[in-house]
This record gives structure tokens, sequence and C-alpha cells, in this order.
């Protein structure tokens, strides 16, 4: 018997903008274009029925990919959020226009978490290639246009006095604070 579900966590791209050094993609050498994307036609094919999106949890994460790449990011949520599902997006937030931001900011039950590790001098060092103008950019676009929000932060070496600084930026943007344990502590002189 068939109970339904009530969240999935799907991988939208393998493409990605950033080339970060503890990813699964950097490990692999695989090129940040010209992977695969789920198309807003493979969407409508899965969850062809409503029922199937009323009430239900969609969580892009960016285990190899960043969600905001795949041409039909848009599309997939508008369609799930008209639905009554609720989107969950992680991302970089190097990528995209205002406009596209102000535009994700418009849906209803959606919630955007930006990996944020670190600030203007140390944001790059984990999240090769994302720029802080950019990032910092595409944040206040979403933020402006009332999305809900959070800034996500990974502890290293290189950016724990930047701690303070990132949980002081959420507030600003009206967003919710977080921090992630990495899981490789092998940057940590004092953690065996």
């Amino acid at each position: 018997m068939f109970t339904k579900v009530d969240s999935y966590e799907i991988e939208l791209s393998s493409d990605c903008n950033a080339a970060c050094p503890l990813c699964t993609r950097t490990d692999l050498n695989m090129p940040l274009r010209g992977n695969d994307n789920i198309t807003l036609d493979d969407f409508k094919n899965i969850f062809y029925d409503t029922d199937m999106i009323a009430g239900v949890e969609f969580l892009f994460s960016g285990v190899l990919g960043d969600p905001i790449l795949n041409p039909d990011c848009y599309q997939i949520c508008e369609f799930l959020t008209t639905n009554g599902g609720k989107v969950i997006l992680n991302t970089n937030g190097g990528y995209g226009t205002v406009k596209f931001w102000t535009k994700m900011a418009g849906l209803k039950r959606m919630t955007v978490n930006f990996a944020v590790d670190g600030g203007p001098d140390t944001n790059h060092l984990y999240r090769k290639n994302v720029k802080w103008a950019t990032l910092l950019r595409n944040m206040k676009a979403f933020s402006a246009a009332d999305g809900s929000g959070s800034c996500v932060f990974i502890e290293f070496d290189h950016n724990y006095q930047d701690f303070e600084f990132v949980e002081n930026l959420a507030k600003e943007l009206d967003f919710t604070f977080r921090s992630r344990i990495n899981r490789d502590k092998s940057w940590r002189a004092d953690v065996p």
C-alpha cells in the first residue's frame, strides 16, 4: 500500500558555478557545466497529480550541483509552490540576476538557504569561484523582495573569525542564521 510521502530531497542539477575543495564533484573532477538537469517536464511527469505535491516539502540540495544553475529552476519552484508544495532551496548564491532573485522571492512557501562561509575576504576561500559582490547582491535582492531566507555558515580555520559577521548579516537581511559543522576536521589543529 502506498503512503503519501511528506518530503523529497532532490538534486535539481549537477552543474555548479563553484569548485568547493571538500565537494565530491571537485574530488571527481566533474566539469562545472554540461552535466544533467531535471527539467520542468520531468517534474510534471513524476508529479502528475497535485495531491502528490500539496503539503509536501521539496528540498533542492546542492550535493553535486547548485539548483539555481538548472535553467528550469524557477519554473519548477513555481510549479510546486503553486500546487501547494513547500520548497527549500540550498545555494551558494553566487549565480543569477537581481530579476531572478526578486522573482524567486515572490514565490510563497519558498525558503532559500544561502551558503555564506565568511565575509568579503574569506567566503571565496571555500566557495571557490563565488564572488562576494554577486552573492551579497543576490541575497539583498531576495531579502528586499520579502523572500524567506537564511545564511548557513560552515566554520573553517580560515573563517572562524567571520561567524559574528555572517550572523549580523543574516539579521540585517531579516534572514535566519544557522551554522553547520564541518565533518572534515583536518583543518583544525586542536581536533584529533
